[in-house]
Protein backbone atom coordinates (compact mmCIF):
# COMPACT_ATOMS: atom_id res chain seq x y z
CA UNK A 1 0.00 0.00 0.00
CA UNK A 2 1.41 3.41 0.91
CA UNK A 3 3.65 4.94 3.52
CA UNK A 4 3.28 8.42 4.98
CA UNK A 5 6.64 10.19 5.11
CA UNK A 6 7.15 13.35 7.19
CA UNK A 7 10.21 15.51 7.60
CA UNK A 8 11.70 15.71 11.10
CA UNK A 9 13.20 19.13 11.67
CA UNK A 10 13.08 22.39 9.75
CA UNK A 11 15.38 21.38 6.89
CA UNK A 12 14.97 18.49 4.43
CA UNK A 13 18.54 17.34 5.19
CA UNK A 14 21.75 18.27 7.02
CA UNK A 15 25.24 18.27 5.54
CA UNK A 16 27.66 16.07 7.49
CA UNK A 17 31.13 15.96 5.97
CA UNK A 18 30.72 15.00 2.33
CA UNK A 19 27.25 13.49 2.85
CA UNK A 20 23.72 14.62 3.49
CA UNK A 21 21.70 13.22 6.39
CA UNK A 22 17.93 13.09 6.03
CA UNK A 23 15.71 12.24 9.01
CA UNK A 24 12.11 11.21 8.31
CA UNK A 25 9.17 9.86 10.28
CA UNK A 26 7.56 6.97 8.36
CA UNK A 27 4.04 5.78 9.23
CA UNK A 28 2.92 2.44 7.82
CA UNK A 29 -0.56 1.69 6.49
CA UNK A 30 -2.91 -1.21 7.18
CA UNK A 31 -1.33 -3.89 4.97
CA UNK A 32 2.37 -4.77 5.02
CA UNK A 33 3.83 -5.87 1.67
CA UNK A 34 5.87 -9.02 1.29
CA UNK A 35 9.61 -8.27 1.21
CA UNK A 36 9.22 -4.69 2.48
CA UNK A 37 7.43 -1.46 1.70
CA UNK A 38 8.74 0.80 -1.09
CA UNK A 39 10.44 3.93 0.26
CA UNK A 40 12.22 5.83 -2.49
CA UNK A 41 15.33 7.99 -2.30
CA UNK A 42 13.15 10.93 -3.36
CA UNK A 43 10.76 10.34 -0.42
CA UNK A 44 13.82 10.41 1.84
CA UNK A 45 14.87 13.73 0.29
CA UNK A 46 18.05 12.42 -1.33
CA UNK A 47 19.23 11.51 -4.84
CA UNK A 48 21.07 8.43 -3.60
CA UNK A 49 21.10 6.60 -0.25
CA UNK A 50 24.34 4.94 0.81
CA UNK A 51 23.09 3.72 4.20
CA UNK A 52 20.19 4.20 6.59
CA UNK A 53 19.29 3.51 10.20
CA UNK A 54 15.71 2.60 11.18
CA UNK A 55 14.34 3.02 14.71
CA UNK A 56 10.82 1.98 15.73
CA UNK A 57 9.01 4.85 17.47
CA UNK A 58 5.64 3.11 17.87
CA UNK A 59 4.90 -0.63 17.59
CA UNK A 60 2.09 -2.57 15.95
CA UNK A 61 -1.55 -2.43 16.98
CA UNK A 62 -1.52 -6.11 17.93
CA UNK A 63 1.65 -6.38 20.04
CA UNK A 64 0.72 -9.82 21.38
CA UNK A 65 0.47 -11.41 17.91
CA UNK A 66 3.47 -9.83 16.20
CA UNK A 67 5.43 -7.22 18.14
CA UNK A 68 7.62 -5.14 15.83
CA UNK A 69 11.09 -4.93 17.34
CA UNK A 70 13.17 -3.27 14.66
CA UNK A 71 13.49 -2.42 11.02
CA UNK A 72 16.04 -1.87 8.29
CA UNK A 73 16.31 -0.15 4.91
CA UNK A 74 17.74 -1.70 1.76
CA UNK A 75 19.07 1.02 -0.60
CA UNK A 76 19.47 -1.38 -3.55
CA UNK A 77 15.72 -2.12 -3.61
CA UNK A 78 14.56 1.14 -1.98
CA UNK A 79 12.48 -0.76 0.60
CA UNK A 80 11.94 -0.51 4.34
CA UNK A 81 11.49 -3.77 6.28
CA UNK A 82 9.96 -4.54 9.69
CA UNK A 83 11.14 -7.35 11.98
CA UNK A 84 8.83 -9.43 14.20
CA UNK A 85 10.27 -9.61 17.74
CA UNK A 86 8.89 -13.10 18.39
CA UNK A 87 10.30 -14.78 15.28
CA UNK A 88 13.24 -12.45 14.45
CA UNK A 89 12.00 -12.61 10.85
CA UNK A 90 10.36 -10.07 8.62
CA UNK A 91 6.72 -9.28 9.40
CA UNK A 92 4.41 -11.47 7.28
CA UNK A 93 2.71 -10.04 4.22
CA UNK A 94 -0.71 -8.39 4.69
CA UNK A 95 -0.27 -7.94 8.46
CA UNK A 96 -1.95 -4.79 9.77
CA UNK A 97 0.88 -2.44 10.70
CA UNK A 98 -1.02 0.85 10.57
CA UNK A 99 0.09 1.86 14.07
CA UNK A 100 3.80 1.33 13.33
CA UNK A 101 5.87 4.51 13.13
CA UNK A 102 9.58 4.44 12.33
CA UNK A 103 12.31 7.04 12.19
CA UNK A 104 14.67 6.70 9.22
CA UNK A 105 18.04 8.42 9.23
CA UNK A 106 19.37 8.15 5.69
CA UNK A 107 22.88 9.10 4.57
CA UNK A 108 23.76 9.90 0.97
CA UNK A 109 23.58 12.81 -1.43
Amino acid sequence: MALTVENIGALPYRVIGAQRKSTKKVTFDNSYQSEGEPLTFKELGLSYVESADVSILNGSENESEFPVSSGYYTPSTEKIHLINAKTSKEVASTKNVEKVVAQVEAYGW
